[in-house]
């Protein structure tokens, strides 16, 4: 089993409403380079799920369990070893918006364990280099709008 934390955390010069949408959909497949499919829900609201094929027959499903538009939200992740399978608990993402005057601090913590080979550094990097890529693009969106 693969045991897993991971804790961050990046500074975006815009205030929360304008981080938020990027969290849903297509601007968060966009930041954090990953193909998902909705699976239902409405963007932004509990119930909100979109699946992620991770690895061979086996996907990750995300389910929005909190939302507090423009504060803080929280996704179940969802293991399946096979299309056929029933989903388990694999895991915990909580994101945290907050703003102070005009910037916004946006805590991210991942926890999980799935029963995938351990690749613990690789991860770590790699959400690390999704975080600044949300930074960027909110950023960089402000200004070409």
């Amino acid at each position: 089993m693969w045991n897993y934390s991971f804790i961050s955390e990046v500074t975006i010069a815009r205030p929360a409403r304008d981080i938020w949408p990027y969290l849903f959909g297509k601007k968060n497949a966009a930041w954090s380079r990953t193909a998902y499919t909705i699976v239902a829900g409405e963007e932004g609201k509990v119930g909100y799920t979109y699946s992620m094929a991770s690895f061979g027959e086996s996907q990750l499903y995300f389910e929005t369990i909190r939302a507090k538009p423009e504060k803080e939200m929280v996704l179940k992740i969802l293991w399946k070893d096979n299309p056929k399978s029933e989903p388990r608990l694999a895991g915990y993402d909580f994101f945290t918006l907050t703003e102070q005057a005009g910037r916004t601090k946006v805590l991210f913590l991942q926890g999980f364990e799935l029963p995938v080979e351990p690749q613990s550094e690789k991860h770590d990097e790699f959400l690390a280099e999704i975080l600044q890529n949300l930074k960027r693009m909110v950023e960089q969106a402000d200004a070409t709008e």
